[in-house]
């Protein structure tokens, strides 16, 4: 295993906590435990920064790594990687928009809140593990290792967007309470 896999499965394990919290949420939304709208916009907050402002544009770096190196099966899995992103923006959307209605105990949209949460929750854990059979399996012959090396480069640069993103994962995830929000 070469350090990029290396980076990608670490976040994968990030991905996990975090779809772990979600269920966490989606659990407490169903079982009808008081809920602040506050802590629900901290976890989509969370959702948002690490998933797409910093997996899925490492994602994206290697997706255009891939198709610069045009291996033709390598575009199809990208094509279909690429598809998922906009999943999670609709998960995003239509969580946001649940929030200034009625969430009490019971209520249809605290319903369709934890379905939210679940259903995302699943998605992103099918996704992972079908990035990891169909794509990252397959880095090694579809890139060079001076390729690799470069996007590991780019992805573990140090920026505030990246660091602040997995502390908002780590510090939601390891509340005290976890199930709090």
């Amino acid at each position: 295993m070469n350090d990029l896999a290396l980076e990608l499965y670490r976040q994968q394990t990030l991905l996990s906590v975090m779809t772990a919290r979600m269920r966490e949420t989606a659990a407490r939304l169903e079982a009808g435990n008081p809920v602040d709208p506050a802590r629900v916009r901290r976890a989509l907050d969370v959702h948002r920064r690490f998933l797409l402002d910093v997996h899925d544009a490492d994602e994206e770096r290697i997706a255009q790594a891939i198709v610069a190196a045009q291996p033709t099966t390598a575009r199809k899995v990208v094509a279909e990687c690429r598809a998922e992103h906009p999943r999670a923006e609709a998960f995003l959307r239509g969580a946001m928009a649940l929030l200034p209605g009625d969430l009490s105990p019971g209520s249809d949209g605290r319903r369709r809140l934890a379905s939210l949460f679940a259903d995302e929750a699943d998605r992103i854990d099918r996704h992972q593990a079908w990035e990891d059979e169909k794509l990252h399996t397959h880095l090694n012959e579809w890139l060079s290792p001076t390729v690799r090396k470069r996007l590991l480069d780019e992805i573990r640069r140090f920026n505030a967007v990246r660091v602040d993103a997995e502390i908002a994962l780590v510090s939601w995830a390891s509340q005290l309470n976890p199930s709090a929000d």
